[in-house]
């Protein structure tokens, strides 16, 4: 199974965390992943300078915004076993950035 940890210290949640866990929650039940994938918030990580941070599958992302983030759903989660979805139509913004 896939984790996903996000900080949810206020830093980061200001700097974009709060609007990309909910981006995250959608992304997972339009690509029919909720419950495949472990999403879990955390308290502040000391990161905060280099916020907005989450953790993919054990690796740390700084300074993420929905563009980077979009590429971390694609990337890190699509060449990742994902429980029958491997090979799918991807998690990339196909509305073009439609999804706030």
């Amino acid at each position: 199974m896939n984790n996903i940890t996000i900080c949810l210290g206020s830093s980061c949640f200001a700097r974009g965390n709060g609007a990309h866990l909910e981006r995250i929650e959608r992304w997972q039940e339009e690509q029919g992943l909720t419950g495949k994938i472990d999403l879990a918030g955390c308290r502040c990580r000391g990161e905060c300078s280099t916020g907005p941070v989450l953790e993919i599958n054990g690796q740390l992302h700084h300074g993420v915004d929905e563009g980077m983030l979009w590429d971390l759903l694609e990337y890190d989660l699509q060449g990742a076993d994902r429980a029958g979805v491997a090979g799918g139509t991807g998690a990339a913004d196909p509305a073009g950035g439609d999804h706030e």
